[in-house]
């Protein structure tokens, strides 16, 4: 939809305000998937298992395996919201924001099920 608006001679185009707000959309996607991967990135590299939630030392058989697959798993949930960002730049649609939305929400979500699936082989 083009619109334009002439506010004390400055023009406002509405089909440049959806850009911007499309790639706000895109921007938060890819800063979430960073945050993932940066802290899974450590969680996995040096073997956090304490700042895991519900992470109880006198449950877990093996924390560097358990830090090690929560770690990964995280680093998967944000290459999902990086790549889902990416491909979200490349449609221009009105519902493409919600597109991008549900599919990380719905990514996300397995990637807990299957993270939570994964720690119960290092629990006793």
């Amino acid at each position: 939809m083009w619109l334009s608006c002439t506010l004390a001679n400055i023009t406002f185009d509405y089909t440049t305000i959806d850009s911007l707000r499309q790639m706000v959309a895109s921007i938060i996607l890819a800063v979430a998937g960073l945050f993932f991967v940066g802290f899974g990135f450590l969680i996995w590299y040096f073997k956090i298992a304490g700042v895991i939630a519900g992470y109880d030392a006198t449950k877990v058989t093996n924390p560097d395996a358990l830090a090690k697959w929560v770690g990964k798993c995280m680093m998967i949930t944000g290459a999902l919201a990086w790549s889902i960002s990416l491909i979200r730049l490349l449609f221009e649609s009105d519902r493409a924001d919600l597109f991008a939305f549900s599919a990380f929400m719905v990514g996300s979500t397995l990637s807990i099920v299957v993270t939570l699936a994964g720690t119960q082989r290092y629990n006793k």
